[in-house]
């Protein structure tokens, strides 16, 4: 893909960049985008439908429902996932938890619970980094958990 780089580093600048080459009508041969973006490049007929390579590979039956919502527009498919991220990861190491006789935790509640458990073996039971923006997705999928997604969309 070197003949179609869009150049601009990474972000905000990237997609400056990449708007400003399919505004002069040299746009590349594949982008990658977040989330509704592409959804946004759709409606403005950057993209072509992808309907065709959708039917021959079964890829909605493929792939997981709630990804269709940012692929689909009008009956149409416009991109493929090449990966999928989500904010609110938690690791466990499962022969921790087993060793300590107890099940992965699958609530904030479950969580904190084990942790105690696990602390009383002495094993550290949560670590993570002291970046701002890491703190901040643990905040944010604690409040998820505690309140919900609805308190969070309002908030």
């Amino acid at each position: 893909w070197q003949d179609s780089a869009v150049g601009g580093a990474n972000g905000a600048n990237a997609q400056q960049a990449l708007r400003t080459r399919v505004a002069a009508g040299n746009p590349p041969a594949v982008m990658q985008f977040l989330g509704f973006e592409g959804l946004g490049w759709a409606k403005e007929g950057v993209l072509r439908s992808l309907n065709d390579l959708y039917a021959k590979n079964s890829w909605k039956a493929a792939l997981p429902p709630v990804m269709l919502q940012f692929l689909e527009q009008d009956d149409s498919f416009f991109s493929t996932p090449i990966n999928m991220h989500r904010q609110n990861w938690v690791w466990a190491n499962k022969a921790v938890f087993d060793k300590a006789g107890i099940a992965i935790p699958t609530s904030w509640d479950e969580l904190i619970a084990s942790a105690e458990k696990l602390k009383a073996i002495g094993v550290t039971p949560i670590a993570m980094s002291d970046e701002s923006w890491q703190i901040e997705e643990l905040f944010e999928s604690m409040l998820i958990d505690v309140n919900g997604p609805d308190f969070y969309k309002k908030a």
